[in-house]
């Protein structure tokens, strides 16, 4: 699908039928975002696909398809939602109250929840560029797990924290579903090869 260059060239052109899109949005979800695993050939198609669009458009296309383009989708938000924490923010000061679950400690630096966050950030990062999705999935879910607890801290307006943890769990159940239709299974054990 990723080979078929017409195709490609009308959806950048915005030209693509809504299942051509859908088509291409699965092939490409195979690769993305990290296709050095395969084929040169490949590689420079996804690198082609990837140059031509912006992260934003790329995650806009793939949340309309459930499965693996969503999954990825949902946590390159949470990766977004990581990086635009300040360390004054109501959050980051309910997260100094939590006892962070020991699998996560390693990533957790102390004193600074706002730099545990974004070691926390890096690793996830890394989990899905490099396509370990089990561990990933598993991060992502216990750091939303994690924010979503912090909601029920001290700061922050009821309001506030309540539409927060409403929206992180809407993110949860998004990662879930969508990781089971994927096939992937969430694991914590971090991948030999990585």
């Amino acid at each position: 699908m990723i080979f078929d260059v017409d195709l490609t060239e009308r959806f950048l052109d915005s030209k693509a039928t809504p299942e051509e899109q859908e088509r291409l949005a699965r092939a490409f979800a195979e690769y993305y975002p990290n296709a050095s695993a395969v084929p040169e050939e490949i590689q420079n198609r996804v690198e082609y696909i990837a140059g031509e669009l912006s992260l934003e458009t790329i995650m806009v296309w793939f949340k309309r398809y459930p499965g693996l383009p969503r999954f990825i989708a949902v946590v390159f938000d949470l990766l977004e939602l990581l990086g635009a924490f300040e360390e004054d923010d109501w959050i980051v000061d309910n997260l100094r109250t939590l006892n962070v679950p020991e699998q996560l400690r390693g990533d957790w630096l102390k004193n600074s929840e706002r730099a545990g966050l974004a070691m926390l950030n890096v690793h996830l990062n890394g989990a899905v560029s490099h396509r370990r999705f089990p561990y990933a999935g598993w991060l992502a879910e216990e750091i939303l797990q994690l924010l979503i607890r912090a909601c029920d801290g001290p700061r922050g307006s009821k309001r506030r924290r309540n539409g927060f943890r409403e929206t992180l769990a809407e993110a949860l159940a998004a990662l879930r579903e969508n990781a089971a239709q994927a096939g992937v299974t969430f694991s914590g054990d971090l991948p030999e090869d990585w």
